[in-house]
């Protein structure tokens, strides 16, 4: 089949478009539209089913399909007879993605990108699927020939096309009928525990079988469940997970940051896409790790994560891009991997023998090919892990090595970067580096939180809403849950550590808008989007970071314990009161909710301290910053943060006559300490 020559071609509708993802297809001679009602009104004119292809830009299989299909100009020429084509960005559209990815994984038991959706003139699907190969081959049947069955069914005999999407909308709407309801019970805490006990990978860490993913929001609450509970194993799995993911291939020690999974059991062999959410949540685990055990290992970790973030993914304007790819030359991986060649010559022999000995570098390489289990002759580099115990003497000895190889890679071939920048994104973002600057006491990432912060607000916020995403100036108009919840959560989190009123106020304002916008009384659940399927449109279950519902109510958890105002209590008790069934049944799957459940469920103690120069806090937060503390709130006040505070919560008011020095107040339900000098907390 002959090939697209992208100089003869004219652009389609794509090139009108902002998401970096449509741009890559905006020369493809499939006649592609956004996804907009426009194009289902043509297909309901023309009569003519609806071919949606769903993926992002860093999605390696999503560039082998465009290759093998998208540019092909007879299948091209196909769908343009045939077919309505849409081609959507998943992280622009999270409520498209969503619905038509609930449909495939009903269907067929699985779910990826690019997801691949057949649909009626309603938007519903009435068939689904991820990569199709382009001609048929080992029982698989190729995209052309599904092209070809697809349309003889909906000419035939369209009352099974009615049919099918009539079944698969049943079934979605079925899955969020939450006719069997109970009370919240403490015993969910251990089932949820148990699971994770029950499918834990003891030798390498993780859960469950390859391909295996950090989940990290499952291993903060391993954290929580230590704390709550005080069971070292809980903790021991995360070591375990955590440092067999930083010494594995899913991790970069050449240029620091994580993979987006390992597509085998030890965490070798990674897909190699780099994801802005994944650093995030990989920075809130490490940070609280590095609290527990004060370990340097997790430190190390830590801060060249954050240092990834912060030279690699922040725009020059403050906000933070999206995700570097896993492709370079049409080859995932290749600007990773290295050949034993490569490696002798640009290492000495005392080098050589290092990189041997400390990261398990190979002279026929260490490297298996995903599709074919064999070697391929390249090299990643994972860290030795019998060497663990001597691992911050060997990273001293690494650090100039390190750095020669990372300017020999420099030269190769760069990798495309996504540069839309996300709300939601950058909000997990900015509460992680939140956390983290407190712990490592560093003013740098705190300024950089900021300046995202300050960003978003700035540039994808008006009085009415929060849009979704910017990508070189240009908004895109979706505004969805999760932008408001972790926004939100980046409020508290940059008022918490650095006592800022104006961001009280403003998580204040995002709940507002929560609550608002989103939550359905019915259901006790908040809407993914305004504008989608209002039946299905529910993200409960976390996926690779937590789901828009559970980053709602772990935000409103902790808010109410710094406003006191009941009003952010009242959806998660009314959760509690009904929890669905397919919670109670599978509680592991929604573990971010679980800690909403134990904030809520728990104790918490408040810390409040007056000051009147920041210089007199250092002491006190010293002690703090090293403490894994979670029902643990913190508020910073002085002079220029009273009047705000107070009149956001009445309560502080009580605090106005110690703002000339330092005082410390220690608060629970019975009440408040006498001021000190000092801070005694466990």
């Amino acid at each position: 089949m002959k090939k697209c020559d992208y100089s003869m071609k004219k652009p389609n509708r794509l090139a009108n478009e902002t998401s970096p993802y449509l741009l890559q297809h905006a020369f493809n001679p499939v006649d592609w539209y956004p996804w907009s009602e426009e194009a289902f009104e043509t297909a309901r004119e023309k009569n003519r089913p609806v071919f949606i292809s769903i993926g992002y830009s860093t999605c390696h299989w999503c560039h082998v399909m465009e290759r093998e299909s998208f540019e092909d100009e007879e299948i091209a020429a196909y769908l343009n007879e045939n077919y309505v084509c849409i081609k959507v960005d998943r992280e622009e559209h999270p409520d498209v993605d969503h619905y038509y990815m609930e449909a495939c994984q009903l269907m067929t038991g699985r779910g990826g990108w690019p997801l691949s959706i057949f649909a009626a003139h309603s938007k519903k699907p009435f068939l689904t699927g991820t990569y199709f190969p382009k001609t048929s081959r080992n029982g698989r049947m190729g995209f052309r020939d599904i092209l070809v069955r697809v349309l003889e069914v909906w000419n035939n005999n369209p009352e099974s096309v009615l049919f099918n999407v009539n079944e698969i909308q049943q079934d979605l709407t079925r899955q969020l009928t939450f006719n069997n309801v109970s009370q919240f019970d403490i015993s969910i805490f251990t089932k949820a525990y148990n699971h994770y006990r029950s499918s834990y990978d003891s030798e390498h860490g993780g859960f469950g079988n390859a391909p295996k993913f950090p989940a990290p929001h499952n291993l903060l609450f391993l954290l929580r469940y230590y704390y709550q509970y005080k069971d070292e194993y809980a903790l021991n799995m995360v070591e375990t997970t955590v440092k067999k993911i930083c010494m594995g291939g899913v991790y970069d020690h050449i240029g620091s940051g994580f993979h987006r999974y390992s597509t085998d059991k030890k965490w070798l062999v990674p897909h190699f896409e780099k994801m802005l959410y994944d650093q995030a949540m990989m920075i809130l685990v490490l940070t609280d790790l590095y609290k527990i055990t004060h370990s340097y290992f997790y430190k190390y970790f830590l801060e060249n994560t954050i240092e990834y973030v912060l030279t690699k993914l922040l725009s020059p304007d403050g906000g933070f891009y999206s995700a570097q790819d896993a492709d370079s030359e049409g080859v995932e991986g290749k600007y990773y991997v290295w050949t034993y060649d490569e490696l002798s010559r640009e290492l000495s022999a005392e080098e050589l023998f290092f990189v041997k000995k400390y990261f398990n570098i190979r002279e026929n390489g260490n490297f298996f090919d995903e599709q074919s289990h064999t070697e391929n002759g390249n090299n990643i580099f994972h860290f030795a892990g019998e060497y663990i115990e001597e691992f911050e003497e060997v990273i001293a000895r690494f650090q100039s090595l390190r750095e020669k190889l990372f300017s020999v890679r420099k030269e190769r071939v760069p990798l495309i970067l996504d540069n839309k920048i996300l709300t939601d994104w950058n909000g997990l973002m900015i509460y992680a580096l939140a956390s983290a600057s407190f712990t490592l006491n560093n003013k740098r990432i705190l300024n950089a939180a900021k300046g995202a912060y300050s960003f978003i607000l700035s540039n994808q916020c008006d009085c009415e809403k929060l849009h979704h995403s910017i990508t070189n100036g240009k908004k895109n108009n979706n505004s969805i849950l999760d932008d408001y919840a972790f926004m939100g959560l980046a409020g508290l989190g940059l008022f918490e550590v650095a006592g800022q009123s104006i961001c009280l106020a403003n998580a204040i304002r995002m709940a507002k808008f929560l609550n608002e916008l989103f939550y359905d009384e019915e259901k006790h659940l908040f809407r993914l989007s305004e504008n989608f399927f209002p039946d299905e449109n529910y993200s409960m279950f976390d996926n690779a970071y937590p789901s828009g519902n559970s980053a709602s109510f772990f935000f409103l958890s902790r808010l109410h314990h710094y406003t006191k105002d009941e009003v952010y209590l009242k959806s998660i008790m009314r959760l509690s009161e009904n929890i669905p069934e397919i919670i109670l049944t599978h509680p592991s799957s929604v573990s971010f909710l679980m800690q909403a459940f134990f904030n809520v469920h728990s104790d918490f103690r408040e810390i409040i301290i007056t000051y009147n120069n920041s210089d007199e806090l250092a002491e006190v937060m010293d002690k703090l910053k090293m403490k894994y503390l979670p029902v643990i709130t913190l508020t910073l006040i002085n002079k220029g943060n009273i009047d705000i505070i107070a009149g956001k919560n009445s309560f502080f008011e009580n605090f106005r006559p110690y703002l000339n020095g330092l005082n410390v107040f220690i608060c629970d339900k019975n009440g408040c300490s006498l001021p000190a000098q000092y801070l005694d907390i466990d």
